[in-house]
């Protein structure tokens, strides 16, 4: 099932919704335990699922994260979630405080918007004035061709 990636449907006794996730294609990384719980800070019907994954003996414990949409996608990140939804910062305010010293703020965005411009219109202006001058050469050459 899904439409992103193929892949077989999964089942798990663990999960708080009795239905079959959607996606689940690539590679399977193994995973020992899949929980659902409701994730409302995206909206009604979003949910997190969690997978603990099956790890060497001594290399320790990891939690894979996916949140699926009421319609089904499954998004392998909160990021895509919040692009997909079109948000700048997290709902959750722990996240958000978290994620907030790697943010810059929108002077500095816009400082960076504006440098990013000033060089692609110098890089413009440097390739409008070499062309420019390889016509120049050009006609310089026509013109000593015709005095010869």
């Amino acid at each position: 099932g899904g439409g992103n990636g193929g892949g077989g449907e999964e089942r798990s006794e663990e999960r708080g919704k009795g239905a079959p996730a959607k996606g689940g294609g690539g590679k399977s990384k193994g995973y020992k335990a899949v929980t659902e719980e409701p994730c409302e800070e995206f909206g009604a019907g979003w949910i997190k699922q969690s997978k603990e994954r099956i790890m060497p003996e001594g290399k320790g414990k990891h939690v894979d994260h996916f949140y699926i949409s009421p319609g089904g996608r499954r998004f392998d990140s909160r990021v895509k979630v919040l692009r997909h939804l079109g948000l700048a910062v997290d709902p959750n305010p722990a996240v958000a405080a978290r994620a907030g010293g790697s943010r810059i703020s929108d002077a500095e965005r816009a400082r960076r918007a504006a440098a990013a411009e000033e060089r692609r219109q110098a890089k413009a202006a440097k390739k409008v004035a070499a062309k420019e001058a390889k016509q120049a050469a050009k006609e310089r050459l026509a013109a000593g061709l015709q005095e010869s």
